[in-house]
């Protein structure tokens, strides 16, 4: 999906949600309230066959309770 540029969706936004997934991508899990950021990160890692699990925060707490 094409991503346009707004006052509350700068490019430095856009280049946050691509490094925040880039990084992620080298751990089990990455753990986002950032809809959008979540959305490009499953994208990438499906494209990529990046094993790196995508959750919302109430996913990971509800998944990861026993080590929470």
């Amino acid at each position: 999906k094409k991503e346009n540029l707004s006052r509350k969706n700068t490019t430095s936004n856009i280049n946050n949600d691509t490094y925040q997934g880039l990084m992620a991508s080298y751990f089990d899990v990455f753990v986002s309230n950032d809809g959008n950021s979540l959305a490009k990160a499953n994208v990438l890692y499906d494209k990529f066959k990046i094993s790196t699990e995508i959750l919302t925060p109430e996913e990971f707490l509800a998944k990861y309770k026993n080590l929470v």
